[in-house]
């Protein structure tokens, strides 16, 4: 009973692991969000760096820029310089149109405009 358990598990747990890389998307370079006044706006560029903007709370407005990767069907913020803590960990979801993270309380899902 356990053998049959244990190659039960591992099965499940490949066609997981399977079924999530052949579903994972690469967001492409562009606009993600809103306008940086009213929504928090990422913009990826070609080149691998990014332009991040948050002017919604104006005791901690934001605007840095840095470089991004995508590793595990997550985009990740790094080398930016910001007095205020920025969400640099993004889930990409929507085949790549999203970017979806939690910071605190608040939930963000940045979408491109050709959605």
């Amino acid at each position: 009973m356990k053998k049959r358990s244990l190659i039960l598990f591992l099965a499940v747990a490949f066609g997981i692991s399977a079924y999530q890389s052949n579903n994972s998307f690469t967001p492409s370079p562009g606009i993600y969000g809103g306008n940086g006044y009213t929504a928090p706006q990422i913009t990826l560029q070609k080149d691998g760096t990014f332009l991040y903007k948050d002017l919604t709370n104006p005791k901690k407005e934001i605007e840095t820029k840095g470089n991004y990767e995508v590793k595990e069907n997550k985009l990740i913020l790094s080398a930016y310089t910001s007095t205020n803590k920025i969400q640099n960990e993004w889930k990409i979801v929507n085949k790549g149109q999203c970017l979806k993270a939690k910071k605190n309380f608040a939930f963000y899902t940045l979408c491109t405009a050709c959605n």
